[in-house]
């Protein structure tokens, strides 16, 4: 029996197949001469929904960087042959996915770099790996001991093919951060010590966006790049370094499923923390914080309906919202409402929410549960 949902009619995702051209655009512009793209679709593509973007992206992609073998086999189901990074944890346990999916994985336990190994062998394949250097991020990454050991083991493995090191910067997005440079020079002093040393070929890779942008020095043979395929810069300093041109990618949008009236003194939704100053006219929304709309946002954020912003009243509940719509005029049910605006001049872009929620714009995005419908335009 086929079932019909009207999930994609009551609340969607839009999203802008121009601006994810234009930001890859914007970003090879800034890359070294030679410096490849591995564009980060990790977790729902931080929220943008990984199936939609990987259709769009995938012709100009050199790589791609995923925290979850989930992901990891979309993309290797849609056919694409084209280098996966692992750049989360590969349990043990997952090393027969890994080398199945022949998916690239950071490296920083010996028990990992083990498994996969048996499981290389096992199959009758090899499997390339990446090792992730420790040099000041103090997350996951490997020094001393524990890295000779890693490579050792590497080195004289049939099964597995040393790809190149790794590392991840902790404040790229600050410029000129001595802390930034400090970890660019340990990081170039030990690849060039174990290069060296086991007479390996060596494929590096360490910029995330901010360094992109802000530190050239860092782009090696690859950089990878995830906020900023989606039109998100990490602070001010990259914006004005070039990352102004990027375009934001997602638009959320809903409809309104009921509208009544509130008389003077009377309040709306959970608590009563809104009364009405006047009577009004109440609209209701169908996104709650279950939907990505934060709690947080109650009493103080705003939608656009009829291309004016309407204020959310009154506490955001699990699954809708208040606005009042009381100064709008021609609205309907079901009128159209945008949640998350590609417009700046509305202010209810996606930086304009992280700004009021005083939090991180891929915050905002990757909240928004997969189950919300994906639409490419």
């Amino acid at each position: 029996m086929m079932l019909n949902f009207n999930g994609a009619l009551l609340k969607k995702i839009e999203i802008s197949s121009d601006a994810l051209q234009n930001n890859i655009a914007v970003i090879r512009e800034n890359l070294s001469p030679g410096t490849q793209l591995c564009c980060i679709v990790k977790s729902n593509a931080y929220g943008h929904g990984l199936e939609n973007i990987i259709e769009v992206i995938e012709p100009y992609a050199d790589a791609f960087g995923i925290v979850d073998l989930k992901e990891a086999a979309i993309i290797r189901k849609k056919g694409i042959r084209k280098k996966i990074i692992n750049i989360g944890c590969t349990l043990p346990e997952f090393a027969d996915t890994s080398v199945e999916l022949q998916i690239s994985p950071h490296i920083y336990t010996i028990n990992t770099v083990k498994a996969l190994a048996i499981s290389a062998l096992k199959q009758g394949k090899q499997i390339e790996v990446f090792v992730k250097l420790e040099t000041g991020m103090n997350r996951c990454g490997v020094a001393g001991k524990e890295l000779e050991e890693i490579l050792q083991f590497i080195s004289s493995s049939k099964e597995l093919i040393f790809a190149g090191f790794v590392t991840h910067f902790a404040e790229a997005d600050t410029a000129d951060s001595e802390f930034t440079r400090l970890q660019i020079e340990r990081f170039e002093n030990l690849r060039k010590k174990y290069l060296t040393k086991y007479s390996i070929d060596d494929f590096s890779h360490t910029a995330n966006t901010g360094a992109t942008f802000m530190y050239p020095e860092s782009h090696y043979n690859m950089v990878r790049v995830g906020l900023g395929i989606y039109g998100m810069s990490p602070s001010n300093c990259v914006y004005n370094a070039g990352a102004h041109r990027l375009t934001q990618v997602l638009e959320y949008k809903s409809k309104i499923i009921q509208i009544h009236k509130v008389k003077k003194n009377h309040s709306v939704s959970y608590s009563g923390i809104w009364t009405a100053p006047k009577d009004s006219v109440i609209a209701i929304i169908p996104i709650g914080y279950a939907d990505g709309f934060s709690r947080a946002l109650s009493n103080r954020g705003h939608v656009i309906i009829n291309d004016q912003r309407a204020p959310v009243v009154g506490r955001v509940c699990m699954n809708n919202f208040a606005v009042d719509i009381t100064h709008i005029k021609n609205v309907l049910l079901y009128t159209e409402v945008t949640i998350i605006s590609r417009n700046k001049k509305f202010g209810i872009t996606v930086d304009d929410i992280a700004k009021s929620l005083n939090t991180i714009n891929y915050e905002v995005t990757t909240v928004i549960p997969e189950r919300i419908p994906r639409l490419t335009i």
